[in-house]
């Protein structure tokens, strides 16, 4: 992992590496991942558990940015993974849903 964040960083980019469980973290961090996304979303079962950046978030502090990912839905959850850490969410299927992505969108950064 350490030898493709360094390509990545020749190349200009910054890799975002995704985490779901303690032992994701502990590798993406001993590799100097200088963002590192906590996925909601089990990728195997697809199930959505918020449990899991409230977990993992507070583990990335201050070593990387920190994104939450999958399963955010309201503004309140917004809020909540701030709170635990989160620099940015990543939401996809709330926007699709919406029967106006631009409103929900607005409402998730409390610009209502």
């Amino acid at each position: 992992l350490s030898v493709l964040l360094a390509r990545i960083g020749e190349a200009g980019m910054t890799a975002l590496v995704e985490c779901h469980d303690e032992t994701d973290v502990q590798k993406a961090l001993a590799a100097g991942a200088p963002v590192i996304g906590v996925n909601s979303r089990d990728l195997e079962t697809l199930a959505v558990d918020l449990d899991v950046p409230r977990r993992l978030l507070p583990l990335l502090h201050p070593r990387a940015l920190a994104v939450a990912e999958s399963g955010i839905r309201t503004r309140a959850d917004v809020e909540e993974l701030s709170g635990c850490g989160a620099d940015a969410c990543l939401v996809g299927s709330v926007l699709l849903e919406a029967a106006d992505p631009g409103a929900k969108l607005r409402e998730l950064g409390g610009r209502t």
